[in-house]
């Protein structure tokens, strides 16, 4: 996940050119930029598959967070700062790759909904997942 300044095109925050910290125990953050690696350990390479669904605080006219899930599974949110700084923060462990965006439902001031599907009508069905009749 990158957050970059629009004006110079560089990582937000991260103007000394530093590495990207890889997430390795559900949880990090980083200047600029934060590399979701193989937390699941399945030797499968992980990525983030889909289009962040972005949100504030309620009330607020900036964004402030993003949530996203990855290839192994794992729904992430991504808080990130002015300043560039974004901290990653594992939310669930589906153990299905999640290849779509969530949504996001607002109620009232403080209530948040998430709402995301794991797999895709596009990959073969497993035959492991069925059930013998």
């Amino acid at each position: 996940m990158y957050l970059l300044d629009v004006d110079t095109g560089l990582l937000l925050g991260d103007e000394a050119g530093t590495t990207c910290p890889t997430v390795s125990s559900g949880s990090g953050s980083g200047p600029g930029c934060v590399v979701i690696g193989d937390v699941a350990a399945n030797g499968r390479k992980n990525a983030l598959q889909a289009d962040p669904t972005a949100a504030g605080e309620s009330g607020a006219v900036a964004v402030t967070k993003a949530y996203l899930g990855d290839i192994d599974g794992k729904y992430w949110r991504f808080n990130f700062t002015p300043t560039g700084v974004i901290s990653a923060n594992l939310m669930a462990d589906t153990t299905q790759p999640i290849y779509a965006s969530s949504a996001l439902l607002f109620v009232g001031a403080t209530d948040v909904y998430m709402f995301f599907a794991t797999g895709s009508d596009l990959l073969a069905s497993s035959t492991a997942a069925r059930v013998a009749p």
